[in-house]
């Protein structure tokens, strides 16, 4: 498995999670996951929570996952006091 974390001057942020193998894998954690807050899964088009104790998921073999969080909905949360929990 491979991970990385991009981001732009903006703010948008990005987290791709690579799995190179035959197995699936199940129960996977990233325990620094760069923010708690709701992301956006782009491969398959779903909203996924991310708490402060990171994020569990699984990934089938030969796939990857690609999740989005846009500043702007970021930014929108931090100033309302809003709480995101997994």
């Amino acid at each position: 498995m491979l991970a990385y974390s991009r981001w732009s001057d903006e703010g948008t942020r990005a987290v791709v999670v690579a799995n190179f193998s035959d197995t699936y894998l199940s129960g996977n954690s990233i325990l620094k996951f760069p923010a708690a807050e709701t992301w956006h899964e782009w491969m398959y088009n779903k909203i996924v929570e991310v708490g402060e104790e990171g994020f569990k998921f699984d990934l089938p073999e030969w796939s990857a996952q690609v999740f989005v969080l846009e500043q702007e909905n970021y930014v929108s949360r931090q100033m309302s006091g809003g709480v995101v929990q997994q």
